[in-house]
């Protein structure tokens, strides 16, 4: 709602005549008088209407429009029904990376993201409003400002300490923060306050996942799925932590179901082809993986493992062909020299594989590979010796 009528606003108005301070466009016959650079009174309108007309102000330069457009994109592909408070994406289900066309404008509105939070903060300096607070942390969240996000949150929860809304968004930003065992508190009351909010079992199980408790993260998503049968990222993430324990079998049906829940989710098909790796089967594996790159020709994660099944088959030069094509694709792709160097040194050909590796370290210098030799001899063959492949 508010991203529809920011946008309506925007179309009628026009962005350009909305300016916070010296004057205020069209929006009426309303006088200021400045102190301090810092639009005092309205002489037509209250303290209501002016902390209102920077809220707009904000709002029209796209925050709430993109915020809102991102979310119902979002929560579509997801199928979480997420709250309008919850401003960030939750679980894996979703990687970045399938959001380039939301991303673009966000980028281009950078500048003008500074500037809404400046409107919103000033217009909450003359009246302190719980909406206005809304706007300022989906800003600040927008801008990868997750302290004075959690900051202006933790005033919104004083305010109204049982908004469900606002503790999911808590939530979220306490993920950010890598706050993991306050999540934890901050589900549990959610639910006191809502047993059936299946977002908050799902975001207690996730966080019980990151604090060492798989068990209690199980229990936590099985009672999301059964609220919510269609939650895919749920049985994604019971089938990551039953893969973890070892239990790839009890973790196949779970990642099946995610797969008709949403069959071109990239992640789901990388799952289970680990888990039909886990299993030995081999053939489902890379099939898995290669129905990924079918979908996405520059998943690197599908690329490196579509290789790596290659090399552990012992199908070096074809190996060594895939990862050429691969890095033919993408010239600056640090993993792909590194695997190509291994299929290289496995063969026999010490050069080649030492000139892929120099060349990943290059692309990568904080890599995997550069950790490996760190403290070890630069000679060519103490790097095998060490584990470099």
């Amino acid at each position: 709602a508010l991203g529809d009528r920011g946008l309506h606003l925007g179309r009628s108005v026009g962005r350009e005549q909305l300016q916070f301070g010296p004057q205020l466009g069209n929006l009426g016959p309303q006088r200021v008088v400045a102190e301090g650079g810092v639009a005092q009174r309205f002489a037509d309108a209250d303290r209501t209407a002016q902390r209102r007309a920077a809220v707009v102000d904000a709002v029209l330069l796209g925050i709430g429009d993109q915020f809102c457009q991102e979310r119902r994109h979002d929560d579509a592909a997801r199928g979480t029904d997420a709250p309008y408070g919850v401003p960030l994406q939750f679980g894996n289900a979703v990687p970045d990376a399938d959001h380039a066309a939301p991303e673009l404008p966000r980028a281009q509105k950078i500048g003008q993201v500074a500037y809404a939070i400046k409107c919103f903060t000033e217009a909450l300096n003359l009246q302190e409003d719980f909406e206005t607070m809304t706007y300022l942390v989906a800003a600040y969240t927008t801008a990868n400002k997750a302290d004075e996000a959690l900051e202006v949150l933790n005033r919104m929860v004083e305010l109204e300490p049982d908004h469900i809304n606002t503790l999911l968004t808590r939530v979220s930003v306490l993920f950010m923060l890598d706050k993991d065992v306050d999540v934890i508190a901050d589900c549990r009351h959610i639910l006191e306050l809502e047993e059936a909010n299946h977002l908050a079992w799902f975001l207690m199980g996730k966080a019980k996942r990151t604090t060492s408790d798989p068990l209690g993260a199980i229990a936590d998503l099985t009672k999301a799925i059964t609220l919510k049968e269609d939650f895919t990222d749920a049985y994604l993430m019971r089938a990551q932590i039953l893969l973890s324990m070892k239990q790839a079998t009890e973790a196949l049906p779970d990642v099946e179901k995610a797969i008709v829940l949403a069959p071109e989710e990239e992640t789901s098909y990388l799952l289970r082809g680990r888990i039909h790796e886990a299993m030995g089967n081999i053939d489902a594996a890379a099939a898995d993986y290669q129905n990924v790159l079918e979908l996405n020709p520059f998943n690197d994660e599908a690329t490196l493992l579509v290789g790596q099944l290659l090399i552990t088959q012992e199908r070096l030069d074809e190996a060594i062909t895939f990862f050429d094509e691969a890095i033919d694709l993408k010239p600056d792709f640090g993993k792909a020299y590194a695997e190509r160097g291994r299929a290289k040194n496995l063969k026999g050909d010490k050069e080649g594989a030492f000139e892929d590796l120099k060349k990943s370290i290059e692309l990568n210098p904080e890599g995997d590979e550069a950790q490996k030799l760190e403290g070890q001899h630069t000679n060519f063959n103490d790097m095998y010796k060490g584990g470099i492949f």
